[in-house]
């Protein structure tokens, strides 16, 4: 686990740097989602990553998440089949939501994604 602050820090690093990230949920319900885009808005409460075309947004409160630096590896098979796989070795913020069931918390995983120099060379 990391600390929020370091996690902060990775968020403001996006933001600053303007880095395309993707956000990917391991939810237990029936649905799920998958966005491309950028880290829109932090502040001490949480941030806001907006898709590419300024469509979609998804918001994330930290107060009560729990951080952890992850792989695309670590996210159950359906997470992983919907990312382009040569982001799979990305780095990768995994954020788990508040609300557990059963001993089990939803997840958000933040995929940074590799410029173009570094895909063409994979």
């Amino acid at each position: 686990m990391i600390r929020r602050e370091e996690a902060e820090d990775i968020f403001e690093k996006w933001l600053t740097a303007n880095t395309p990230v993707f956000c990917a949920s391991q939810l237990r319900c029936m649905w799920g989602l998958i966005l491309r885009g950028r880290v829109a808005v932090l502040s001490a409460d949480g941030a806001e990553v907006r898709s590419e075309d300024g469509t979609a947004v998804v918001r994330l409160k930290f107060s009560g998440a729990e951080f952890e630096y992850r792989e695309p590896k670590d996210a159950s098979p359906d997470v992983r089949a919907s990312l382009p796989e040569e982001f799979w070795e990305s780095a990768t913020l995994m954020v788990a939501l508040p609300t557990a069931r059963d001993g089990e918390r939803d997840l958000l995983f933040f995929l940074e994604v590799p410029d173009d120099d570094e895909v063409d060379k994979a």
